[in-house]
């Protein structure tokens, strides 16, 4: 009998869901722009870029693309998973001249955002199904030790003597942080330990208005008083530091004077007939649409109402966001995953949110200016020193390794082909590892890599009850083929799908078809798998890969 799943009535869209859910969604907008302000200024200093270039990212997410993607609760701005792209635009295409490189890296990123709308319109976004978990967070991880490793220095208040932190010189920029500690300046270190050390029990106090208040807004309260207590201005003045080396944020006194075509910044595109612009773009581009497709899905089983939305729309307007705020002299964006969860439980209904997230940063760069500059850049430093532990903490390795050796393996390649190459490198090479893993290790059969082969049967006893058996492989290669037989099947009734006759059965196909069926299930109908225990398991996780014995 198929299964029904009971639902809140859905809010309304446009301006009828504006006004239907006005307060709650102007509570949730507000209290995300409070968690967004901060790190969207340390997102844009880890990237190299100017602190400002954050905040553009993150109006134009919130006031612009909330109008145009394909999700309701989803969060648009910057986010550490784009750092390394970010940075690594900057180094290659300045060559050494930071300045310069922004120029050109804005111009990348607009071109990038033009791609991404491209995937998006394309089609290309289903691939976000097929995407290798374990490559993806073997690429997260590298990306939170970069960002450790980066951002301990400006946290010590440490201008280190060799601070390059692409390719093989991660590796050389982690055994530099010993010597760091030697160097140090001992207010500025304070201000980022005790920064990083709220970040950190913030989510362990169970007070109830503790908890209330974001930890970032908590680090700004801490921060800035002790930034005035140490005269970090006093300090910053006798050092003499030069750009984008001052212990305190450096914005424009007019906001709008770092703003491109306004102020003196616009986007050079001298080195687009260049492969080190294209790569660029590349780099950012990709990240953005599987970034985003993911987020989306993943905040879509949080959303209350048990909505669904459109991806390719959401990453064309992520793509367009992207083109914009680079234009403008900001950073790309993507739906980003924490925000949007934290938008969520603060009680948001409608995309209207996002807008009144971005609404209120606009306010605040305006209003809060003065203030903004006296936030210690040891505090943002040292908050995305958290937010890289989080993407590289043992608990990732740990539940990678649960989940079975196969894909540990994969996530371990991944992350040293990445640490040891580039990002771009890593991913791609971590895709075509598992490829070959399946078929020479585990011996997916060759005829079924790209086409899955599965009968479809409608039971004799009810009309409502369909069998579908998959033969010989089900691996993430040829799960889409797998999919568009299912999308030919009617909604609502009940699918049993049968990998009794399977060789292999990998660990991405079957999380895509179990997301397949939570989708499924919304239809009123249901999707079961059987014969799965017929196939030796590499874990006892319930999405194991399995094989023929």
């Amino acid at each position: 009998m198929a299964q029904h799943i009971e639902t809140l009535e859905a809010p309304r869209k446009g301006f009828a869901g504006l006004k239907e859910n006005f307060a709650a969604d102007l509570r949730a907008g507000l209290s995300i722009s409070l968690i967004a302000l901060p790190l969207s200024l340390g997102i844009a200093l880890a990237s190299g870029f100017p602190a400002f270039a954050g905040l553009i990212a993150a109006i134009v997410g919130g006031i612009l693309v909330s109008r145009i993607s394909g999700s309701y609760v989803t969060i648009n701005g910057p986010a550490a998973g784009l750092i390394v792209a970010n940075l690594a635009a900057i180094q290659s295409l300045g060559q050494g001249d930071i300045h310069a490189g922004y120029l050109y890296a804005i111009a990348a990123v607009f071109v990038a955002g033009i791609m991404v709308f491209i995937i998006g319109a394309a089609g290309a976004g289903k691939l976000v199904d097929v995407s290798p978990s374990s490559v993806i967070h073997g690429m997260l991880t590298y990306i939170g030790v970069v960002i450790m490793a980066k951002m301990f220095f400006p946290m010590m208040g440490v201008i280190p003597e060799v601070h390059s932190i692409l390719g093989s010189n991660v590796v050389g920029t982690i055994a530099a942080i010993p010597q760091g500690f030697t160097k140090m300046l001992p207010p500025v270190a304070i201000v980022g330990f005790v920064s990083l050390l709220i970040m950190a029990i913030h989510p362990m106090i169970k007070v109830k208005w503790v908890q209330l208040i974001p930890s970032p807004v908590w680090v700004l309260i801490f921060a800035i008083p002790a930034g005035v207590l140490f005269d970090l201005e006093t300090l910053q003045q006798q050092l003499n530091r030069p750009e984008g080396k001052e212990l305190l944020l450096a914005l424009p006194g007019n906001p709008l004077d770092a703003v491109a075509w306004i102020g003196a910044v616009t986007p050079d595109f001298g080195k687009i007939l260049t492969w080190a612009f294209w790569y660029a773009a590349l780099t950012i581009a990709l990240i953005t649409a599987i970034e985003s497709g993911l987020s989306a899905k993943a905040v879509d089983q949080l959303d209350p109402y048990q909505r669904h939305s459109d991806i390719g729309k959401d990453i064309r307007g992520v793509g367009i966001g992207s083109a914009v705020s680079g234009i403008l002299g900001g950073l790309p964006m993507i739906a980003e995953i924490v925000r949007s969860k934290a938008n969520v439980l603060m009680g948001a209904r409608t995309g209207w949110a996002n807008f009144f997230h971005g609404t209120f940063i606009l306010i605040f760069v305006f209003a809060l200016s003065p203030v903004m500059q006296m936030i210690p850049v040891a505090a943002l430093a040292a908050m995305m020193v958290f937010v890289g532990y989080k993407l590289a903490a043992p608990g990732e390795f740990i539940g990678i390794f649960k989940i079975g050796r196969d894909q540990f393996l994969y996530f371990i390649f991944t992350l040293l082909v990445c640490i040891f190459t580039n990002l771009l490198v890593g991913v791609f090479a971590g895709i075509i590892f598992k490829f070959l893993y399946q078929l020479l290790v585990m011996r997916a059969p060759t005829s079924t890599l790209f086409k899955a082969d599965l009968t479809v049967d409608q039971s004799d006893e009810g009309k409502d009850e369909y069998r579908v058996k998959v033969r010989k492989g089900a691996t993430f290669t040829n799960f889409l083929s797998f999919k568009r037989r299912l999308n030919q099947l009617p909604k609502g009734k009940k699918i049993t799908v049968d990998f009794s006759e399977a060789k292999v059965a990998d660990f991405t196909f079957q999380s895509a078809l179990h997301h397949y069926a939570k989708l499924y299930q919304a239809t009123g109908g249901s999707i079961e798998l059987t014969g799965l225990d017929q196939l030796k398991a590499y874990s006892n996780h319930p999405q194991s890969t399995r094989y023929r014995r």
